[in-house]
C-alpha cells in the first residue's frame, strides 16, 4: 500500500492531464479560425463571364442620338424623294393622258373626214345627183345629220372608255411603283439600322481589345549585349 500513489495526487494529474487537452484543443481551434480568416479576405476570382459583363461596354440604345440624327436625314430625303416621285408622275400621267387625247382627236378627224365622204360626194355626176335627191328629199338631209350624230356619241362613248382604261392603268402603274418605292425605303432604313448595330459592335469590341490589350512596358530592359538583349 506504501507504493499506490496517493489520493490527492491522482487527482492533480488528472487535472493536469485535462488542462493539457484543453489547451491543444484551444490552439489547434484558433489556429483554424485563423486559417479561415486569411482564406475569407483572399479575393475570390470572378467567373469569367462576370469579368466581361464588368469589361464590356454598355450598348447604346437604338434611338441614340447618332441614330436619330441619321434617321432623320434619311427621313428627309425619303419625303424629298416621295414628293419627287408624286411631281414626276402627275407630270407623267399629264403627258400620257394628252397624248391620248392627241390620238382620240386625230381619229375622230379622219372618221369625219371618211363619213363626210361618204355622205357628201364632191365630184361631177354624182354630186349633182345627190344634190337634186336632196331638193326632191329634204329629209334625206335631216337623216344624214342624225347618222353623223349617232356615231358622234358611239365616238364619244368609245374614247371614254379609253381614256378611262389609260388612265386607270396609269394610276395602276404609279400605284405599284409607289409600293416598289416605299419597299425600297424600308429596306434602306433596316439597313442603316443594321449598319449602325454593326458600328457600335465594332466600336464596343475594339474598346474591349483595347482594354485587355497588354499594357507596355513603362522602360526598357538595359541592354547586355553588343546592341541586343542576350
Amino acid at each position: 500500500p506504501a507504493l499506490l500513489p496517493d489520493v490527492s495526487e491522482a487527482r492533480e494529474i488528472q487535472e493536469q492531464r485535462r488542462e493539457a487537452r484543453k489547451s491543444a484543443k484551444g490552439r489547434e481551434e484558433a489556429e483554424a479560425g485563423h486559417e479561415k480568416i486569411e482564406v475569407s479576405e483572399v479575393p475570390q476570382a470572378a467567373p469569367e463571364g462576370m469579368e466581361q459583363s464588368k469589361e464590356a461596354l454598355p450598348i447604346l440604345a437604338p434611338d441614340d442620338p447618332v441614330l436619330a440624327e441619321a434617321r432623320a436625314d434619311l427621313s428627309k430625303n425619303h419625303d424629298q424623294r416621295r414628293a419627287r416621285f408624286e411631281q414626276e408622275w402627275d407630270a407623267r400621267i399629264a403627258r400620257e393622258m394628252d397624248l391620248v387625247k392627241r390620238q382620240i382627236q386625230e381619229k375622230r378627224d379622219i372618221e369625219r373626214k371618211t363619213d363626210w365622204k361618204q355622205m357628201e360626194p364632191r365630184k361631177g355626176y354624182e354630186r349633182w345627183e345627190h344634190k337634186l335627191k336632196d331638193r326632191l328629199d329634204p329629209k334625206r338631209i335631216h337623216d344624214r345629220y342624225d347618222e353623223r350624230q349617232r356615231r358622234e356619241q358611239e365616238r364619244d362613248v368609245r374614247d371614254a372608255k379609253r381614256r378611262d382604261s389609260r388612265m386607270a392603268e396609269l394610276l395602276r402603274d404609279r400605284e405599284q411603283a409607289r409600293e416598289k418605292m416605299e419597299s425600297m425605303f424600308e429596306r434602306e432604313q433596316s439597313q442603316l439600322e443594321d449598319m449602325h448595330r454593326r458600328d457600335q459592335e465594332r466600336s464596343r469590341q475594339q474598346e474591349l481589345d483595347r482594354a485587355r490589350a497588354p499594357q507596355p512596358p513603362e522602360s526598357k530592359p538595359p541592354d547586355r549585349g553588343d546592341g541586343y538583349d542576350r
